[in-house]
């Protein structure tokens, strides 16, 4: 009401052709006409490199216009020109600020640990397009297999023959040799008399790809019930089915045998003190 004078005559910029608001207090005060624009009270705070660029380098439109805050409305001749590594060969993001920053353009730093998918191991010596294939950055996926399928299906044992591809349940990023111990973790196959008994994972696992099903009675030894129900009987609480052998004898010794109801029932007592078949 008072200045309008003042905006029309304004020169340095040109209120009028800029577009500038009228609402002078945005830039102005009572105890100093000059221009004093706040920016860091706006939705896009100036910071490092910004804070010395003029008005019209990034409002194109007019002093007042809103400019995409996105990196890239600005360094799209930046991320078109960057060659090492080449942004748009590399099917590189447009979100400049996962690499980039206002203090120092140039020193590029992307911190894989804030990711959804820290590296760890191995990993962190690999470079970006040994899993970033064919420059996708976003939406890789994180499971082992989508980058070791290679080394799945060149693994002895043949990882084929019915192996999770969930590779972590036995490698790890420290150390890619398996982990896995059948004999100290599971059911002892490499030793005694299953000791080069079989061949394959599934003579056991008989359901393809689930190893946490598996049959006892599948093999030659135990295939006759009519033998195993002789040498079993009287033997309390036995059963002819594919895992009750396991229930008796989890360490696959005949003369090793715990009963079903526990190390304290009457019948393992007896076994433990040297007595045979009750």
């Amino acid at each position: 009401d008072c200045h309008l004078a003042d905006f029309n005559g304004a020169g340095n910029p040109d209120h009028g052709d800029a577009g500038f608001s009228q609402t002078c207090n945005l830039c102005h005060n009572t105890s100093n006409w000059d221009a004093n624009f706040d920016h860091s009270t706006t939705s896009f705070p100036l910071t490092g490199a910004h804070l010395g660029r003029s008005c019209n380098e990034c409002h194109t439109g007019g002093p007042f216009s809103s400019p995409s805050s996105a990196c890239v409305t600005c360094h799209q001749a930046d991320f078109n020109g960057a060659a090492n590594p080449n942004h748009v060969s590399g099917g590189y993001p447009t979100t400049c600020q996962q690499c980039h920053n206002t203090t120092d353009w140039d020193d590029a730093s992307f911190d894989h640990s804030l990711s959804d998918f820290p590296l760890t191991g191995a990993h962190v010596a690999a470079s970006c397009t040994q899993c970033h294939t064919g420059g996708q950055y976003s939406g890789t996926p994180t499971d082992c297999f989508f980058c070791h399928q290679t080394d799945y299906n060149s693994a002895l044992p043949d990882h084929n023959d019915g192996y999770p591809q969930s590779c972590e349940d036995c490698h790890t990023t420290q150390n890619w040799n398996s982990n896995f111990s059948h004999d100290t973790q599971y059911f002892p196959i490499y030793t005694g008399r299953h000791r080069e008994a079989w061949n394959l994972c599934n003579e056991c696992h008989t359901a393809s790809g689930v190893f946490t099903s598996f049959s006892c009675i599948a093999c030659h030894e135990h295939s006759n019930q009519n033998d195993v129900d002789d040498e079993h009987d009287g033997e309390q609480g036995y059963t002819y089915t594919p895992t009750s052998c396991y229930e008796c004898h989890p360490d696959g010794r005949a003369e090793d045998i715990i009963m079903p109801g526990g190390a304290d029932t009457p019948i393992n007592e007896f076994h433990r003190n040297g007595g045979g078949k009750p």
